[in-house]
């Protein structure tokens, strides 16, 4: 089937390199604990769903917090636990993180309640008719300033407030408070403009590339943490991945891409030199520079050869040996000597 080919991206690596912050959001403590234990991880932080129990007790992920007091130690709301665990799980989950230099960004929802939300604390006065807080009346902001410099007391290396789904004049406002009270925080919304925590620069990019039917390299001027969610990476995203570790920006991934991003990174990024980038297809990207030849596809199976065309059969790999290609006829050998790309993936 025919390919478009589209213009060339090229990358200049450069010596410093962006944070890779792992997506576990929906993941349990038990679960995420061995994330935190991992050796010779190729991501320098994570980023969990919200520690607090919330309405849902521990059935679901928490989006309005029930009790900012309750990290898994109270009785309440159908269960002791939250959907993450217990408050010693917690602690350890910390305690582990700390010890292993491993920074943690937290989501949690401040500006959404429902009704009967912590009557100790909040009124109806609180809030408008939505349930969203009314953080511009003087005692409500006290309130919730309170709530900030409990969050602010934690071990969390940054809070990332999600006001998704809200109304945009009121998120626009909101995200206002939090840079204002909340210097720990980042902010996850449905506005470019106002959010510093998002995978909107991705989706808008990789929109480009399907109605334009080009490639050109993202601004990056946006200031914030760019957001990767594809659980099976496109080749849009493996080189959204290479120029986001270029330009040193912090970028997050799933859990689905980790041994894939593995890959790249064992592949020796500091010499990947003058390495230019052609997006042929949305499964198909493949690369050249001085040091090799990269290759990648995306179909029933992950290849990753020192190849550039599409060939049948099947390509082993060894490092410092020729790329062998099996064949009825015989065995054809392809050397590339000092290539990057250092493995295959069949079926």
């Amino acid at each position: 089937m025919w390919r478009p080919v589209f213009f060339l991206v090229f990358l200049c690596v450069g010596l410093g390199w962006s944070q890779v912050i792992l997506d576990l959001r929906g993941y349990r403590y038990t679960e995420i604990f061995p994330w935190i234990l991992k050796t010779n991880r190729i991501y320098d932080a994570i980023f969990i769903d919200t520690p607090f129990k919330g309405y849902s007790g521990r059935f679901f992920p928490t989006e309005e917090v029930y009790d900012y007091t309750d990290l898994g130690e109270k009785n309440q709301r159908g269960s002791v636990v939250t959907f993450l665990g217990s408050r010693e799980e917690f602690d350890q989950m910390m305690m582990w993180a700390i010890s292993n230099k491993l920074p943690v960004y937290v989501r949690v929802r401040l500006f959404q309640q429902r009704v009967g939300f912590l009557t100790n604390v909040w009124e109806d006065a609180d809030f408008y008719p939505d349930y969203t807080v009314a953080f511009d009346r003087l005692q409500t902001s006290k309130k919730l300033k309170e709530i900030v410099a409990l969050l602010m007391r934690m071990p969390v290396t940054f809070w990332v407030v999600d006001i998704t789904g809200l109304e945009k004049t009121y998120q626009k406002k909101a995200a206002q408070w939090v840079r204002e009270n909340f210097a720990k925080a980042f902010v996850m919304g449905d506005g470019e403009e106002y959010v510093t925590f998002s995978s909107m620069p991705f989706f808008r990019w990789r929109r480009e590339i399907e109605e334009n039917g080009r490639v050109r390299e993202p601004a990056w001027t946006w200031n914030g943490v760019y957001v990767l969610p594809e659980e099976n990476m496109s080749a849009a995203g493996v080189m959204y991945y290479f120029l986001a570790r270029q330009k040193r920006v912090p970028i997050v991934i799933t859990p689905g891409v980790v041994s894939l991003v593995e890959r790249l990174e064992k592949a020796s990024p500091a010499h990947w030199g003058n390495l230019r980038l052609i997006y042929a297809a949305s499964d198909h990207l493949w690369g050249v520079s001085s040091e090799g030849v990269f290759s990648f596809y995306m179909g029933q199976s992950v290849r990753y050869t020192n190849y550039s065309l599409p060939l049948s059969g099947n390509l082993v790999s060894y490092f410092g040996s020729p790329y062998l290609l099996k064949t009825p006829g015989g065995v054809e050998g392809i050397f590339l000597p000092g290539s990057f790309s250092l493995w295959t993936i069949e079926k």
